[in-house]
């Protein structure tokens, strides 16, 4: 909440007078009220921030799920959660607090929180041609993903192909486990891996008003703002190329 009504402050006084903000007609209190709801597109003055809304959700829906005695009926409930989260994207649907999303990522998030036990375990006993294998194979099923699927937005629930996406967040979940696992045995504890990992919220947070914060002293400096859409416009042909 503080995070956002700053950079609300800074979007009310500043951001929407100068740059590509200065031509909107949106409301002041709407942002406040995205803020609230968690709606991403009323968001204007930080929009990750939605991420927030959802991780409390997602929080609420684990925390009923998890009362279910039976583990079978647990992940029978979590499947059908699930499969009515990918639905609302195709209409829209539990919008606030961004509640569809949480109920496609509920499967995830259980996965991890059943397991880590076990992922504890194995992370002390894997062999280093088990990990390089996974991680080979975790890249190979990324790559699938990323050619296969269409352009996916999870803040509106939009996630394309179920079945890629699934798979595909899975061995994106599954690398950076390997990858950590790696870097421990090789190296030990890295602070700066360690630093980055708690403050992750706080990166959440803050870089989309840093970023507003660069420009700003680019317009002081005379800098153009077109300059910033180089670095855009690269990453766009570049995927075109692919």
């Amino acid at each position: 909440m503080i995070f956002g009504i700053l950079s609300w402050l800074a979007w009310l006084l500043i951001g929407r007078k100068y740059g590509y903000d200065h031509e909107d007609t949106i409301d002041w209190w709407v942002p406040l009220l995205g803020l609230i709801s968690g709606k991403t597109e009323w968001i204007i003055q930080n929009r990750p921030l939605w991420f927030l809304c959802c991780l409390v959700s997602l929080d609420w829906l684990y925390w009923i799920v998890n009362h279910i005695r039976s583990k079978i009926w647990m992940w029978i409930v979590i499947t059908c959660i699930a499969c009515i989260g990918c639905c609302s994207g195709y209409y829209h649907l539990f919008g606030y607090w961004r509640l569809n999303t949480s109920m496609i990522v509920l499967p995830l998030y259980a996965l991890g929180a059943e397991n880590k036990e076990l992922i504890i375990q194995k992370a002390k006993t894997c062999s280093y041609i088990s990990l390089i294998a996974t991680m080979i194979l975790a890249i190979l099923v990324i790559i699938v993903g990323y050619f296969y699927n269409s352009d996916f937005d999870l803040s509106l629930a939009d996630i394309g192909n179920p079945f890629l996406f699934y798979s595909t967040s899975l061995a994106v979940i599954l690398l950076w486990a390997t990858i950590s696992i790696l870097c421990d045995r090789l190296f030990g504890r890295l602070r700066i891996l360690s630093y980055i990992g708690q403050n992750t919220l706080l990166i959440l947070c803050a870089h989309i008003p840093v970023f507003g914060m660069i420009k700003g002293i680019a317009l002081l400096c005379h800098v153009s703002l077109g300059f910033f859409e180089q670095f855009r416009d690269a990453y766009v042909y570049g995927r075109e190329l692919l």
